[in-house]
């Protein structure tokens, strides 16, 4: 009988080895690794605790050439893009189409983000270059892998995790809105706290205008782990009480001005492979051709 763990944990630590040793011999400038592996480190405490697909990274958008550079001379594919293709990509993602390669009969997949937001978020932006400098390392699969320091790391997590089901293209590709989802913020909130700073998160939150976002996933992660708690505990970011993050919770889009209103509760959202027929029914015309863009695009 095939162990799947461990065939997970082979292909995991192959991607792994390939792309960072890639990186250190051809990319001096910083970056870190995010999601997959190491989200299942700094949330489970150990590799191959959540699905894996690709190697994450996160770069400073100035070093996006560079760093795609070196994949591209490595060998790795990507899907062509037209100028129009290539605009539609910038506005509407966080992160340059992916890119592949065949290594030993097993594909590589890497994903580069250049962002923490949306491509739609209309709020200030991140400077990328300031978390990487204080990125941290830890070591899996016998290799040292920079990661973002935990406050950083979480706020990431929140974020990405609200974009995934909430985004009008992911909503009718797949079922995005996943127990697991929860369970990761949930699990990173619990085996960090005496690491997680509210306050810190709080200041950052508030100069990215970000605190709805926030707030509406801890709202969320209580309601599907029963947990009141890491509510109480991301109350400050509403400690003013004038946020609508629990507002958010009922709607879907990313867009503002032009958020839908969910007709059915967060539980029947979850884990439910019909949502995207439900997303596709209420699209405007305009919405299905951007997605279809997308599509095209991202794959």
């Amino acid at each position: 009988m095939i162990d799947r763990k461990l065939v997970q944990s082979m292909l995991s630590g192959m991607q792994f080895k390939y792309v960072l040793s890639l990186l250190a011999a051809k990319f001096p400038q910083p970056y870190v690794i995010v999601k997959g592996e190491v989200l299942s480190y700094q949330a489970y405490g150990a590799p191959g605790r959540r699905h894996f697909g690709d190697v994450d990274i996160l770069v400073d958008r100035k070093d996006l050439t560079a760093v795609t550079k070196v994949f591209h001379e490595d060998g790795f594919e990507t899907n062509v893009l037209t100028r129009e293709q290539e605009i539609v990509a910038k506005a509407f993602s966080h992160q340059i189409p992916p890119l592949w390669k065949k290594v030993n009969g097993v594909t590589v997949s890497v994903d580069i983000n250049y962002d923490i937001f949306w491509g739609e978020w209309t709020g200030p932006r991140q400077n990328i270059a300031a978390w990487l400098k204080n990125r941290e390392t830890i070591e899996l699969f016998g290799l040292p892998v920079p990661i973002l320091s935990v406050n950083e790391a979480f706020i990431q997590l929140c974020l990405h995790h609200y974009k995934d089901m909430n985004s009008l293209f992911h909503l009718t590709i797949g079922t995005p809105i996943k127990t697991e989802k929860f369970q990761d913020v949930y699990y990173f909130w619990h085996n960090n706290q005496k690491e997680l700073s509210i306050e810190k998160i709080c200041a950052w939150a508030e100069s990215c205008c970000a605190q709805d976002y926030l707030y509406c996933i801890l709202c969320q992660t209580a309601e599907v782990m029963q947990d009141e708690e890491i509510v109480r505990w991301g109350n400050q970011l509403n400690s003013n009480g004038y946020l609508a993050g629990n507002c958010l919770t009922d709607t879907y889009g990313l867009e503002n001005g032009h958020l839908k209103k969910w007709e059915i509760a967060l539980k029947e959202r979850i884990d439910n492979p019909k949502l995207p027929e439900y997303v596709k029914a209420r699209l405007s015309e305009e919405e299905k051709e951007k997605i279809e863009r997308e599509r095209i695009i991202f794959g």
